[in-house]
């Protein structure tokens, strides 16, 4: 079984396709983040779909390749799905998302909430993990009372350090940071 290809880009079709050359024979293969411009070597993954049908999908790394093949196993998240998340929050960012278990953090990409669910109950190996604390779940709640979408709170609350603030000037702060976006 093949694991990956490697050959030399020939021309960039678009944003999320390129033409890809290998042994003398043209591929056009979808990429799953943005391929490094620079880049002498992409790794080409063959994906099989149930009908039989194969779909090429380029990365940068081996590693970017292993982290979609396991997006695409979770139950509805096929591969455009799969590829629209790397895509949108870049992979380091969503390597990074995974392995510190911050799920909660791909909210604010615009990612839907099933989705992000999806997401955590199969990469997160400790199901019974606590994964927002009472003062952060406060704050989202109150936030959306006041009117604020969930997109926009989770990404003011992202990188926010709350810890050492009271409730209400954690509040104050977020709602500049939401208003400042």
């Amino acid at each position: 079984m093949e694991a990956y290809l490697v050959g030399k880009i020939v021309d960039k079709i678009n944003f999320n396709k390129i033409l890809f050359e290998n042994n003398n024979i043209g591929y056009i293969i979808e990429t799953i983040d943005k391929i490094n411009e620079e880049s002498k070597k992409i790794y080409i993954y063959k994906h099989i779909d149930l009908n039989g049908n194969s779909y090429l999908y380029g990365a940068n790394e081996y590693s970017e390749i292993e982290l979609f093949k396991k997006l695409i196993y979770i139950k509805t998240i096929g591969p455009r799905t799969a590829t629209k998340i790397i895509r949108v929050t870049g992979f380091k960012n969503f390597k990074k998302i995974i392995d510190e278990k911050k799920f909660i953090n791909l909210l604010s990409y615009g990612i839907s909430e099933k989705v992000v669910g999806l997401i955590e109950s199969n990469f997160n190996e400790n199901k019974r993990e606590v994964k927002v604390d009472k003062k952060q779940k406060d704050l989202i709640l109150a936030l959306e009372k006041i009117g604020y979408t969930k997109h926009d709170i989770y990404k003011a609350i992202r990188d926010f350090n709350y810890t050492d603030l009271s409730f209400e000037e954690s509040l104050k702060r977020v709602i500049r940071k939401i208003n400042n976006i």
